[in-house]
């Protein structure tokens, strides 16, 4: 009843990520990948988008509006071969808590941990 809080972490092998065209055709993957699932099961409408970054790792920061009412908040980062999806759906009221800040300023990119180059 309060919300979905989620992180997705999609890898690929570092060769592929440079000829797709490293961090930001990751970052622009892991955009329409949001955007794919919030305008097809959830009817979501992209109310903003703005460039973000942590860790010296590119990012955006998505909100979405979906049909039902409730609102979506993506912060998406790219490294040189991950994408991470954060995401927090709940109402439009509670987006703006407390809770919500806590849960994304709780995401780090950390360095090379078990063959990952941050994780």
């Amino acid at each position: 009843k309060k919300g979905l809080f989620m992180i997705t972490a999609l890898g690929f092998p570092e060769a592929l990520s440079r000829e797709l065209g490293g961090t930001e055709k990751l970052l622009e993957l892991g955009r329409q990948d949001v955007l794919a699932a919030a305008r097809g099961k959830l009817q979501s409408r992209l109310l903003s988008e703005r460039p973000i970054v942590l860790g010296g790792s590119p990012g955006l920061e998505l909100e979405l509006l979906p049909r039902e009412g409730a609102a979506i908040k993506v912060r998406i980062y790219a490294t040189t071969n991950h994408i991470y999806e954060v995401s927090v759906y709940t109402s439009k009221s509670r987006l703006m808590s407390g809770n919500v800040e806590k849960f994304f300023a709780s995401f780090a990119l950390l360095a090379r941990l078990s063959g990952f180059d941050r994780a």
